[in-house]
């Protein structure tokens, strides 16, 4: 026998053997592929944007100037974007010891983020990441920074120059953002196979594992993020600044997600495309591929042209802030929260039989 003959054959056996595998059930890609292409790397993301915001803040507070300071809020902005696709998952590792809390408190209805940061700068406390950890979520994360670099009045760069409390408030922005930085990178590490490797609790389902005894409840949770955070679009992002959760409807411009920096609708439009990229799994396969897989092509397009729908208004999308107290520009809101009304409509009340799945009871409810 010939090598040429050999070779032959064996490749033949290998390329047999191969045909052999079973192919992952399409519950199994769903899983594992949102959890790779999705889940992960935006975990990894938010994790690199927090480390950077770290590693400024202490660059800017080693020489304060204007350079500095828009760079670090710049920086402040790709954390700000990358939270938001993070936030969408809301299950696993962030549900535990109030997480998203650490990085984001908001709305604050009371203006506690000023009042509480105020209180520690004026405090003879020293002012340390290990402070800050033990410290009201007020105090912490992205909500706090944002007030440190954006305020009218304390978030200025005379604040970090001059003045009895430009040291403290340096130390207290390295202080926050390294914490966050911590936080971010724990959220990261728990999922990471080589870590707390969350991944595989979420995706190697059974009767073992007693958080996803079956893939039914590992996609519940996934459509239950899916909900919850296009509920969140609407509701928070959208109806409170607009006024529709108030007495008179009257616009409510300071509790928009992230006013101080005026980012509010670059935050709205972060977690649209997030909620959008769960649903089509990035370029993999996503709810809709499995929603055709179960029969139910019609409402996989449906919701997908919703999506396209209500991502298509974001680059005309005005200022938030200043977007609903005048009378055009609160018109595009207006329809943008009909248009994400509608795709919610059919995520809450379509989607989780369509998937083959039963929603808990979510605390989020009550539009």
């Amino acid at each position: 026998m010939t090598f040429i003959r050999l070779a032959a054959i064996v490749s033949a056996v290998l390329i047999s053997l191969t045909g052999c595998q079973p192919t992952a059930s399409p519950e199994q890609q769903l899983l594992d592929n949102i959890a790779n292409n999705v889940i992960l790397p935006a975990q990894q993301q938010f994790s690199q944007h927090s480390a950077e915001l770290a590693r400024l803040s202490e660059s800017f507070c080693g020489q304060p100037d204007n350079a500095g300071l828009e760079q670090l809020r710049e920086q402040w902005r790709q954390s700000m974007r990358t939270w938001q696709a993070v936030k969408v998952i809301g299950f696993g590792p962030i549900s535990v010891d109030n997480q998203s809390w650490k990085i984001q408190f908001w709305p604050d209805k009371h203006n506690l983020i000023e009042k509480k940061l105020n209180s520690l700068l004026r405090s003879d406390e020293e002012l340390t990441v290990e402070r800050i950890g033990k410290a009201s979520v007020v105090t912490q994360g992205l909500s706090a920074l944002e007030f440190l670099l954006f305020d009218h009045q304390d978030g200025q760069l005379s604040s970090y120059q001059t003045g009895p409390l430009s040291q403290r408030r340096c130390q207290l922005l390295q202080a926050v953002s390294q914490h966050t930085e911590q936080v971010a990178a724990n959220l990261y590490r728990a999922w990471r196979a080589d870590a707390g490797n969350y991944r595989a609790r979420f995706t190697a389902t059974g009767p073992d594992n007693s958080e996803f005894p079956d893939q039914a409840s590992a996609i519940a949770a996934l459509v239950d993020a899916l909900v919850n955070s296009v509920e969140v679009a609407k509701r928070d992002q959208l109806a409170q600044p607009l006024g529709h959760r108030a007495k008179g409807n009257r616009p409510r411009p300071y509790l928009s997600e992230a006013w101080r920096s005026r980012y509010s609708s670059q935050a709205l439009a972060a977690n649209l495309y997030a909620a959008a990229n769960l649903y089509r799994g990035a370029d993999g396969y996503g709810m809709d591929d499995y929603l055709k897989h179960r029969g139910e092509a019609e409402l996989a397009v449906k919701i997908d042209n919703l999506f396209s729908r209500a991502t298509g208004q974001l680059e005309l999308l005005p200022n938030i802030f200043d977007g609903v107290s005048d009378p055009d520009q609160h018109q595009l809101l207006q329809q943008l929260y009909v248009d994400v009304g509608l795709l919610q409509t059919q995520l809450k009340t379509q989607l989780p039989a369509a998937m083959g799945v039963n929603l808990g009871f979510n605390a989020n409810d009550g539009d």
